[in-house]
């Protein structure tokens, strides 16, 4: 069986919350994998009006924000991987974690505290009914969701990253590594493992990062074409082709479906964090922490924040 991996982010461009990460995971037969939403639609599709939403997470969520959209392609796939979904924030959190830390380093950050009941919008019904439908289109396929993942770095976290990294561009790679190392080492034992990432901003190399990040496997570039990169990467037993793609998230499943997992799990945090500082500041307007609106709200609550006291570090990016 070969084995499709994807990766996407949220929230890189913001100033204020978290960035986060999604990491999901299929294995079935290449040809299917190597066309897997066509294959699985009608049942999956890139609208809100698919039955599964499964696609770009920015073009479902939409200028009308709807989380429930997100819920119904998110919580209907991971009744594929788990008989239920966490019933909260933190448990969420701890469920996609892959170092078992998520809960403590959430915490630390007060706005993140409070607790939040999932799911937020999506009807239990529906998503359960999705989700007999996808299971059962991937069964006809023989295709299985192996994993989903997710992390959430706050801006402390991405602060003392990009002083590590030197720049946003290699530490974005960097805050996707423990997916790379994970999938090598999971999965590239398997008949044949491609992972794609979602491609962001304007670097055409990315072998000396994965060297740096797998040494001492050996990393070979493929090429593949203009708009994405490819890399082979080896070690003893193990294999893995890596490819970085421009709008993955729209034209792979897994990536779609990452990117869409990567942006619920962001927009809890966004939820609890602008009704954490609404309670100190009931007339502050809600952000989605984008830098212009970031400057706006982070002097609607200026007078609330030595309230707090917590360090500006904590709180704001620096970049």
């Amino acid at each position: 069986m070969a084995v499709l991996a994807g990766i996407d982010e949220a929230g890189l461009g913001p100033k204020l919350g978290p960035l986060t990460l999604g990491l999901t995971v299929f294995d079935g037969p290449r040809a299917t994998l190597a066309r897997l939403a066509e294959s699985l639609a009608p049942v999956v599709g890139p609208t809100t009006e698919a039955a599964v939403p499964i696609g770009d997470s920015k073009q479902l969520f939409g200028a009308r924000r709807d989380v429930a959209v997100l819920e119904r392609g998110v919580f209907a796939a991971w009744l594929q991987w788990n008989e239920a979904w966490p019933s909260d924030f933190l448990g969420w959190l701890d469920a996609l974690d892959l170092h078992g830390d998520a809960v403590a380093r959430t915490r630390a950050y007060p706005w993140y505290r409070a607790p939040l009941e999932l799911p937020r919008a999506a009807e239990a019904a529906e998503v359960r009914a999705g989700a007999r439908m996808l299971g059962g289109a991937l069964a006809k396929r023989r295709v299985r969701l192996r994993e989903m993942r997710a992390v959430a770095l706050c801006a402390q976290e991405i602060n003392d990253g990009i002083r590590e990294h030197g720049t946003k561009n290699v530490f974005n790679f960097f805050a996707a590594a423990p997916f790379i190392e994970h999938v090598f080492e999971h999965y590239g034992c398997d008949d044949e493992v491609e992972l794609v990432i979602d491609r962001q901003g304007g670097r055409k190399d990315y072998g000396p990062l994965l060297r740096r990040l797998l040494y001492p496997a050996s990393v070979t570039a493929r090429p593949v074409d203009e708009h994405s990169f490819g890399y082979d990467v080896w070690r003893g037993d193990r294999r893995m082709f890596v490819t970085f793609v421009t709008r993955a998230d729209g034209q792979y499943l897994p990536v779609g479906l990452s990117s869409m997992l990567a942006k619920y799990t962001r927009e809890l945090h966004m939820e609890l964090f602008n009704a954490f500082w609404r309670g100190l500041a009931p007339d502050v307007r809600p952000t989605a922490g984008y830098p212009t609106d970031a400057a706006r709200f982070l002097e609607d609550i200026r007078g609330v924040r030595d309230d707090v006291r917590v360090d500006a570090e904590r709180l704001v990016r620096s970049r």
